[in-house]
């Protein structure tokens, strides 16, 4: 085969259509390595903190790629991704917006001229924001400035765009330097000079933060002055399995007073059964019939809240609600609910919506505004770059975790022009619940109705939480998620700081990572109702949650093999194996290890359970460090979430289907010299997969890791195959161990790891009242 300079020469020499058609060939090849390179070469050198921007870079010509994904969709998918791409194309994508309803814009200010100023690189009059336009007008300097709430905007040298909230008037100068430039995007116009500005009014009188006030904790006596409390729809979108910490989450909200909407993600089957079987026994909960997929980021998290607001008035017994909250199952209460009523009653007709809290313009080009995103099949597609967003538009934002009044709630479903127009336009929008109240809002005269602040703390670790790769199969873009509170950082919801910085509410938290923090935030939250606890059971460090439920998951082969093999080491004498019930995760305490708890019937109808660990064989040489770092711990598993750096693959279970992730724990030794840059966290090595005969193929893998010819350690982890039982038994009984088991509901009950082991910490009909029809 001819290598590329030799192709190179041909092509250069040769004439013709042919010699015409090679030099294109090859330099759309070259191009594409360089871009390929240029990609390579940003994903190794930036930091973790700048995913986002990797992200952006790496997608840059999706739009490109999107015929290749229509080919793979179905009629529904290809329709809505072309009608996106034509609008887009044609310039019809946006509506135009209406004038804003917030008595801070004044029509008569906008664009008003403040002068021509003397402007350099080193001390800038406007110092909020700069854009560089290509096709730079007043009208779109002023659009972009407004857009993100400065009060001023200035044009310059032609391109150039500032914004900010005010300037040096002693600058003043000449107008007419003010004119050496025409605007890029307009010949008629002028965009000022060299080192001179111009300057005008975007039309906002102050800054949005003085219209809006901070929170304040408030003392419950200060409520006993108020006749009625404030009542709360509280709004639950799950999406998970993890039915014992919802209801615990449940019960320390709960009251006979409140509302509860609870919406399941439509995939979720098993979750959406046990809330309907809680519903029938609440008569204040309501479980939402007709599910959505609520994907990450998804235009379908907006029309779920939007249908909770629609769905809750028009059902009587659930009406007369003040406020709305929404939370997720990962999220728990850190104050009394006592505290919260008392916070939302006295202030009374004002939404509480957290904002981003740094410069608006960057957090718009962040947010994702610039693209065109529509969710379909399950996940949010990117499918191009809008021309320009809506003008005209004040943009807001920062958290989709809200708190609205009714009066604001019922506003953003209304068939007013401007929350119907910006419903439309946020379907298109990634994460659209961060910014669609809080843009309302900002445009409307709900704009002075607002606290900011949400009343949460959420466990922010950017450089660890910004991690992207499990979000690649549901959406084209690069998100940071929050992590789930452990003992090293409950100390961010003590009492004290929870009152200072008025939070009432917490995330992330899951009981499989850490139940002691879950604990804490509940003995906090519930310390006016400290009866209710149960600390004295001894199920009340323990978790479970189920992983599978025959009778909604369907039948499994891989998993019945599994159980039947480990069902033959309990050694249950005449007991014959029936059918796999359910498998659960469980972990007596949050140090302890995962384990399995499988839930059999056997072929005479009767329940037993049996508990058992996965293996986990690794060798790892003594003193095994490379450039610097050592070497402490080798896993494998599947499923892996990068953010909690943990496998989600409970079971262990791994086919030729799956895709198993190794994942190496380094330590840095200050004392050793290293050549890894700064902003890694480990050296290269290379892995080999190996067989048990020592082969290189995937198949009953012994892992072995390397670096060059140094040997590092090992780690003996299994490939099932079900197609092979007698091989797949084999490797059950060498990789799982049978720990324990019970042969019915009345013996397993007595033992702490069974599902039939009583939980009051998780049971919502402990302290239900058959009488009442509610907690106690």
């Amino acid at each position: 085969m001819l290598g590329t300079p030799v192709l190179l020469r041909w092509a250069m020499k040769t004439r013709g259509p042919m010699g015409k058609t090679l030099r294109i060939v090859l330099g759309s090849l070259v191009f594409f390595f360089i871009n390929l390179s240029i990609i390579y070469y940003y994903v190794q050198i930036e930091k973790p903190s700048d995913q986002s921007v990797i992200q952006e870079r790496a997608n840059e010509k999706l739009h490109e790629q999107l015929q290749c994904v229509l080919d793979g969709s179905n009629e529904l998918a290809k329709s809505a991704l072309n009608r996106a791409a034509c609008r887009l194309q044609n310039g019809s994508f946006h509506e135009t917006m209406p004038l804003s309803g917030c008595h801070n814009y004044d029509t008569s200010l906008a664009g008003v001229s403040m002068g021509c100023f003397y402007d350099q690189s080193s001390n800038r009059q406007l110092k909020g924001h700069q854009y560089d336009f290509a096709d730079n007008t007043r009208d779109k300097c002023e659009s972009h400035c407004y857009r993100a709430g400065f009060l001023y905007y200035g044009v310059e040298y032609g391109k150039e765009c500032f914004c900010g909230d005010d300037f040096d008037a002693q600058y003043i100068i000449e107008r007419s330097k003010c004119k050496e430039y025409n605007c890029t995007g307009d010949d008629s116009q002028k965009c000022g000079g060299f080192d001179a500005i111009d300057i005008y009014r975007t039309g906002l009188i102050i800054k949005a933060a003085q219209l809006t006030r901070r929170p304040l904790y408030l003392e419950v006596e200060r409520l006993k002055e108020k006749p009625t409390k404030a009542r709360i729809l509280f709004v639950l979108q799950l999406n998970g399995r993890n039915i014992r910490q919802v209801q615990r989450l449940l019960k320390s909200i709960y009251s006979p007073n409140h509302f509860y909407y609870i919406h399941v993600d439509k995939r979720q089957i098993y979750m959406l059964s046990k809330m309907r079987d809680l519903a029938a026994r609440l008569a204040n909960l309501y479980v939402e019939p007709e599910g959505r997929s609520t994907i990450w980021g998804g235009a379908s998290l907006l029309d779920m809240i939007t249908d909770a607001i629609r769905t809750t008035i028009n059902i009587p017994n659930f009406s007369s609600w003040d406020y709305l909250v929404n939370l997720s199952e990962s999220d728990f209460p850190v104050m009394s609910l006592a505290e919260l009523e008392t916070q939302l009653t006295l202030n009374n007709g004002r939404s509480f919506l957290a904002s981003h809290g740094y410069n608006t313009a960057r957090f718009i080009q962040k947010q994702g505004f610039d693209y065109v995103f529509v969710e379909c099949e399950e996940r949010m597609w990117r499918v191009g770059k809008r021309n320009e967003f809506p003008r005209g538009l004040r943009i807001d934002g920062g958290s989709d975790w809200v708190i609205l009044h009714k009066d604001f709630a019922k506003y953003s479903i209304s068939n007013e022009e401007l929350p119907q127009k910006l419903r439309t336009l946020f379907s298109s929008i990634i994460l659209p619940v961060e910014s669609f109240y809080h843009t309302l809002a900002a445009n409307s005269m709900y704009c002075d109705h607002v606290v900011t602040g949400n009343l949460r703390l959420t466990n922010w670790n950017r450089k660890q939480g910004c991690r992207c790769a499990s979000l690649k199969k549901v959406v084209d873009w690069c998100g940071c998620s929050p992590l789930v509170f452990t003992k090293d950082t409950i100390h961010k919801f003590e009492l004290e700081k929870a009152k200072e910085k008025v939070y009432y509410l917490a995330r992330k938290f899951e009981n499989l990572i850490d139940v002691d923090a879950i604990a804490a935030a509940e003995a906090q939250a519930m310390r006016d109702r400290s009866h209710l606890l149960n600390t004295n059971s001894k199920a009340f460090n323990t978790s479970h949650v189920n992983l599978y439920e025959a009778g909604f998951d369907g039948y499994s082969e891989s998993y019945t093999l599994l159980t039947q093999r480990l069902f033959s080491m309990a050694k249950l004498g005449s007991l014959s194996f029936g059918s796999l019930r359910s498998i659960h995760v469980y972990r007596e305490h949050f140090e302890a290890n995962w384990q399995l708890v499988f839930t059999v019937l056997t072929t005479h109808g009767q329940t037993i359970e049996l508990l058992a660990q996965r293996i986990h064989d690794t060798l790892i040489e003594e003193q095994p460090i490379v450039n610097g770092y050592i070497l402490r711990s080798i896993r494998i598993g599947v499923s892996i979430d990068h953010k909690e750096e943990i496998f989600r693959g409970y079971t262990g279970y791994v086919d030729q289907t799956g895709s198993p992730t190794i994942l190496l724990q380094w330590e840095r030794m200050s004392d050793l010299p290293t050549s890894i840059p700064e902003n890694k966290t480990s050296p290269a090595i290379q892995i080999i997969w190996k067989d048990q005969t020592g082969h290189n193929k995937l198949e009953f893998g012994l892992l072995q890791l390397l670096m060059v010819v140094e040997r590092l350690g090992e780690f003996d982890s299994p490939l099932f195959d079900s197609s092979v039982k007698e091989d797949f038994f084999q490797m059950v009984a060498k990789f799982y161990r049978l720990v324990a088991s019970c042969s019915s509901p009345v013996e397993c009950s007595g033992s702490l790891w069974s599902t039939y082991y009583p939980d009051p910490k998780s049971d919502i009909l402990v302290g239900y009242d058959e009488r009442l029809g509610y907690l106690v």
